[in-house]
């Protein structure tokens, strides 16, 4: 699906952040799905530099030259975006509180959300 770029897993699945967006696999990669844009919401950048899943809330997040893109896997209701607007290199969130997402912006800095991407400090 692209030069991939950056992998996640959960539910179940592979995500795969690429040149081309984000695929997902449900068959261990043998197919992949596009998840690049819906009816309700495209991604901000076909860019993908980095990917982070939270399991516990079913959450996607993509790292993009545009920001951060969101995704709840549960209603597969498009991408939405988070207001940090810098080109994204990372992304991680905190294994012990999943609501705490960090990034890592290309120029060398880091940002860190304690609410998935709602405020930055």
């Amino acid at each position: 699906p692209g030069q991939v770029r950056a992998l996640a897993l959960g539910q179940g699945a592979i995500f795969a952040g690429t040149s081309r967006g984000v695929f997902r696999s449900e068959d261990g990669g043998a197919s992949w799905i596009g998840m690049n844009g819906t009816a309700n919401g495209a991604i901000a950048s076909t860019d993908v530099r980095a990917l982070a899943y939270d399991d516990a809330n079913g959450i996607v997040f993509a790292g993009t030259p545009a920001g951060v893109s969101f995704m709840k896997m549960d209603s597969f209701g498009g991408w939405g975006q988070r207001s940090l607007q810098a080109s994204i290199a990372a992304l991680a969130l905190d294994p012990e509180n999943p609501a705490v997402l960090w990034v890592g912006a290309a120029d060398g800095s880091i940002f860190r959300s304690p609410d998935r991407g709602v405020s930055w400090r």
